[in-house]
């Protein structure tokens, strides 16, 4: 899976998307966890980084 780890959040990843107009910087970000025994991969969260900075780890903890 792509992305990078984020620290404290049990394996989840964050992979940056650009936007029309904009960088990587200020496009969007989706946040997923994957559970590789089972196969399985979750979409924890999309977001635009002008609406929502970035989430915390404890937030990701919660929802995984």
């Amino acid at each position: 899976m792509t992305g990078d780890v984020i620290p404290g959040a049990d394996g989840a990843r964050q992979v940056r998307w650009s936007r029309a107009g904009s960088g990587k910087s200020s496009g969007a970000r989706v946040i997923c966890f994957n559970l590789t025994e089972q196969k399985v991969v979750w979409l924890v969260a999309v977001y635009a980084r002008a609406w929502h900075a970035n989430m915390l780890s404890g937030e990701i903890k919660m929802v995984v």
